[in-house]
């Protein structure tokens, strides 16, 4: 399986842009994890309505890194890192602002 972890503070709309293009991706065996760094924009809120998505149901878990304590961005992989699924055989890092395109 392969485990992808985005890290996110205040990204909502780019996390949408993000996510949109994971989901047209034509190989959907991997899951994702996205630690939220204390966002006080709609970021947590999304990323637990993509969730409860048919598409994303059992392969988007998000994951709290606490409150915003200035720039944390690897903690938060490392907690991301930490969630993913026992059986992850490869790791991809992403960032919020990336678009990924479909083959």
């Amino acid at each position: 399986m392969i485990g992808v972890v985005v890290p996110a503070y205040n990204g909502e709309d780019n996390l949408r842009l993000l996510l949109a293009s994971l989901e047209r991706q034509s190989n959907d065996r991997f899951h994702l994890v996205v630690a939220d760094d204390g966002s006080t924009d709609g970021t947590a809120a999304l990323i637990a309505s993509m969730a409860e998505q048919p598409s994303w149901r059992g392969r988007l878990t998000p994951v709290s890194c606490g409150p915003h304590q200035g720039v944390r961005t690897g903690r938060a992989r490392n907690i991301g890192a930490a969630n993913l699924p026992g059986g992850t055989r490869l790791l991809l890092m992403l960032d919020t602002d990336l678009v990924r395109h479909s083959p």
